[in-house]
C-alpha cells in the first residue's frame, strides 16, 4: 500500500467536522462541487504545488495528464471526501482489520499532506502481518520521488514480493 488513506489529513479541521459539512453538502445537492479550498486539475501548476520532488518525473506525468482527462485529478468533491471518510472509518474497524490476513507492505510518507501517518502506525501495530516502511522525506506519491528514493522504494517492494 502506498500512503493509503486510513485517515485523512484536513489541516486544523477534525474529520468529524469534514464529514458533517460533506454530508450537508450532499443533502443540498452540492456533493459534486469541489470542497472548500479545492481546485480542478491545472496543467500549468508547478512542482511546488504537487506532491512530488522529482522535476523530470513531474513534468512527464503532468504532460500525460494534460492529454488524458481520465488521469486528471487534483481537488476533491464533497461526495469524494465523505466517501473517503466513511471508507477509512470502515477499514479501521476492528471487525474489518481482523480480515487482513495476508502480508501487507505499507509505505508512509513523512511529508504527506493528505493522509495521517499515525493511522498507518496504529494499523501496523495492531496487525502482525503488516510491515510499515516510513520514508521521512517522502511525499504522498512516493512513486514520483527522486531517483534515490524511488530506487529504495522499488527495491523494498520487490524484496517484499519475493518473500
Amino acid at each position: 500500500l502506498n500512503a493509503p488513506m486510513l485517515s485523512m489529513r484536513n489541516g486544523a479541521m477534525p474529520n468529524w467536522l469534514c464529514w458533517l459539512i460533506s454530508a450537508v453538502m450532499l443533502l443540498v445537492g452540492k456533493g459534486q462541487d469541489y470542497a472548500a479550498g479545492q481546485t480542478p486539475f491545472d496543467p500549468h501548476r508547478g512542482l511546488d504545488e504537487y506532491v512530488c520532488d522529482e522535476p523530470n518525473r513531474f513534468l512527464y506525468y503532468q504532460a500525460k495528464c494534460a492529454k488524458n482527462p481520465a488521469l486528471q485529478n487534483h481537488g476533491v468533491s464533497y461526495r469524494w471526501g465523505k466517501a473517503c471518510l466513511d471508507g477509512s472509518r470502515r477499514v479501521r474497524s476492528a471487525k474489518n482489520e481482523a480480515k487482513v490476513a495476508i502480508p501487507v507492505l505499507l509505505f508512509s510518507a513523512g511529508k504527506d499532506l493528505y493522509v495521517r501517518n499515525d493511522a498507518h502506525a496504529a494499523f501496523a501495530a495492531r496487525r502482525p502481518n503488516v510491515r510499515q516502511v516510513f520514508v521521512p522525506d517522502g511525499q504522498h506519491e512516493l512513486y514520483l520521488a527522486d531517483r534515490k528514493a524511488l530506487t529504495a522504494y522499488w527495491q523494498t517492494l520487490l524484496d517484499f514480493l519475493a518473500q
